[in-house]
């Protein structure tokens, strides 16, 4: 399983911070503070080359670029490759609300997509971890492989 993080701003450089440096906590601070904070985060079944990533990077950027205009603050993009119903049954059903909560939501989502049990859970762990960590982000899940978006606040 690939992840890669992705960080850029409206008007600034990009910076690529491979997930184990995640830790770090890495941000581009912009003196405007309207603007999104926007970081892309590839959470993949197989390692996508240099090429196809920024392909999806672009794409990402392309079509949700009136999105992150109208966002402020920091924005979490997650890069699945899962079809738009595994989407749909993520942002249905995920509560945060406390652990056991969220253990219990996890195991209706898992319930309706059996075949991808692992993956679901590793890009559940990581949703958790990213909720605890930045309470306030907006998080966005989107399809590489359906181009289709769904945002998680």
């Amino acid at each position: 399983m690939q992840r890669v993080i992705k960080l850029w701003n409206e008007g600034c450089a990009e910076h690529v911070i491979p997930l184990s440096n995640i830790k770090n906590d890495s941000r581009i601070s912009s003196g405007d503070s309207h603007e999104a904070i926007v970081s892309i985060l590839f959470v993949t079944m197989e390692k996508l080359s240099a090429n196809t990533r920024k392909r999806y990077e672009n794409q990402i950027k392309s079509q949700l670029d009136s999105l992150f205009k109208r966002l402020s603050g920091e924005v979490i993009v997650l890069a699945l490759s899962v079809d738009s119903s595994v989407i749909r049954s993520l942002t249905s059903y995920l509560d945060f609300e406390s652990e056991r909560v969220f253990q219990n939501s996890l195991k209706v989502v898992i319930e309706r997509h059996q075949r991808h049990k692992k993956y679901l859970m590793e890009i559940c762990d990581e949703m958790y971890e990213l909720k605890l960590k930045h309470t306030n982000a907006i998080l966005i899940l989107y399809s590489i492989t359906d181009y289709f978006y769904k945002m998680f606040l």
